[in-house]
């Protein structure tokens, strides 16, 4: 526990920073001696308060790794998440509250290993994130093995012969997978550091700045790079501003650790875009929600001006309180919508219903399938198992599922087509669907609402003003008189089919 009347007055500065930003509690930290991310993580608090950022409005995010505990010590709204994950995490936060400062601190294994996939997202999104990395080069917590930015031919407890493969560069890493802002700092340049992360805090989009951190205990060791105060020379002694380091050749460059902004540039923030994104289906809801109203105001006109026949709504045959129908035919003739039809108007009748379809890879052609279950009473299991209504308005349907019905389902087929064997000649009906709409109606694309027609005056499903409005609520604006017209010469076809059959006196 630190003491706050222990302190000197010629570390006040450093300490008004602790009791501010950090959890005494939980100091002195425990980051090996010499290990650089203590600097680092100051670094970032001092970015913070050099920018005046409310700690209650700043959040700071970290993975597994040694670079994850800073977000223990930080006394911030703080979450320390899964290994790699802490990017998905930080865009979660950002999209539930884009005014937030989101701060990722991670290692250089953490972000750009596990973490990888994350990383070049986010930056490809730019989502308005800051990342700071602690790169030492190695796994540190977890036994010293070789990490994606060891350089090639250095050691590691996996790599005991020596790294062969390429080392990522992160900040080059983030800057081609679409990062707005990417510069790179070190533990030892701390004045440029908390500038590049103020820079990166700044940044309307995706922030990151890897932070060149030392690990004396696993990586110098390793590969014999001294103390840590020799592994900090290091870094100023081979330290190239960016700006000069375009003027360096590869071979200059070899060995060099290039400080400063790798890119910066301006481009839409993501949850920027997401908002206005928002914005605009709201407002295309409050459209829709007004046109709805003109177009229930316009269906009710139109079913007001169609002449009723008086008539009761003719009842089930079977007098069924569930009704599951399956409707099939060939792409392209409406079997879906006639589908969705039958289910709108159940909707409108104060019905239980559930709808589904199904078809081949053709959008237009093939084989096509719709199903509606319409009930007194509430459905529980949506699927069609046995059909108390088949409508077929192709052979191959037909043939299809025709033969997998049982002797208590009507079967209703258009007239050109022949039933299978095991049909019953008593539970089929055939009207010529097909010709009506080609001919009576004068267009075949209507023949699906001809067929909606015959369902339900054959089978009652629901009133017929509902099954009206459900289709005026389906159709294209100006094709009203067309398809109500469809509709009458269904329930004409199917009141003929059903007057022949009471004649016949089945």
């Amino acid at each position: 526990m630190v003491d706050k009347g222990d302190v000197k007055p010629r570390t006040r500065q450093v300490s008004d920073l602790i009791f501010k930003y950090m959890r005494p509690e939980h100091l002195p930290q425990i980051w090996c001696a010499g290990c650089g991310n203590g600097i680092i993580m100051r670094d970032v608090a001092q970015a913070i308060e050099n920018l005046g950022l409310s700690r209650s409005n700043t959040v700071i995010v970290s993975g597994i790794g040694c670079s994850s505990r800073a977000a223990g010590y930080l006394d911030f709204n703080t979450i320390h998440t899964t290994h790699g994950r802490a990017i998905a995490f930080a865009t979660g936060i950002k999209l539930a509250n884009p005014h937030l400062e989101v701060i990722v601190i991670a290692g250089d294994g953490d972000i750009s290993a596990i973490g990888g996939n994350h990383l070049i997202h986010a930056a490809r999104r730019n989502i308005g994130l800051t990342v700071v990395v602690m790169n030492n080069n190695i796994y540190g917590m977890t036994g010293g093995q070789y990490s994606p930015t060891t350089p090639t031919g250095e050691f590691g407890t996996t790599a005991p012969y020596g790294n062969i493969d390429r080392a990522f560069d992160i900040a080059k890493l983030a800057y081609g997978a679409g990062a707005s802002y990417a510069a790179r700092g070190s533990a030892y340049h701390v004045q440029q550091t908390i500038s590049l992360i103020q820079e990166g805090i700044r940044h309307r989009g995706f922030s990151i700045i890897d932070v060149a951190s030392v690990c004396p205990t696993y990586y110098g060791r390793k590969n014999k790079k001294g103390s840590a105060v020799d592994m900090l020379k290091w870094q100023r002694d081979n330290a190239v501003q960016a700006e000069k380091a375009k003027t360096m050749t590869p071979e200059e460059l070899k060995g060099k650790l290039v400080l400063g902004a790798v890119s910066q540039s301006l481009h839409p923030e993501f949850t920027y875009e997401y908002g206005k994104l928002i914005e605009r289906l709201y407002e295309e809801k409050e459209q829709r929600e007004e046109q709805e109203k003109a177009d229930m105001a316009r269906i009710g006109k139109v079913t007001g001006q169609i002449k009723n026949s008086g008539e009761a709504p003719v009842s089930s045959p079977a007098g069924r309180e569930r009704n599951e129908l399956r409707l099939a035919g060939s792409g392209g003739q409406g079997i879906i919508l006639a589908s969705v039809i039958l289910a709108q108007a159940a909707v409108l009748a104060g019905k239980y219903t559930a709808q589904s379809q199904s078809y081949g890879p053709e959008a237009r052609g093939g084989q096509c399938k719709a199903e509606t279950l319409v009930s007194d009473t509430p459905i529980g299991f949506t699927k069609v198992q046995n059909p108390t209504f088949l409508m077929c308005l192709t052979q191959e349907s037909l043939s299809h599922y025709g033969k997998s019905v049982g002797p208590d389902c009507m079967v209703l087929i258009d007239s050109a087509l022949t039933p299978p064997e095991n049909l019953r000649p008593e539970q089929v009906v055939k009207l010529p669907i097909l010709e009506t709409a080609r001919t009576k109606v004068g267009r075949l694309q209507t023949a699906n609402i001809v067929a909606v027609a015959c369902i339900n005056t054959l089978i009652g499903l629901t009133d017929r003003s509902s099954m009206e409005q459900a289709v005026l609520m389906h159709i294209p604006k100006g094709t009203e008189s067309l398809n109500l017209k469809a509709f009458e010469e269904g329930v004409r076809l199917a009141s003929e089919s059903l007057g022949a059959l009471k004649g016949d006196g089945k």
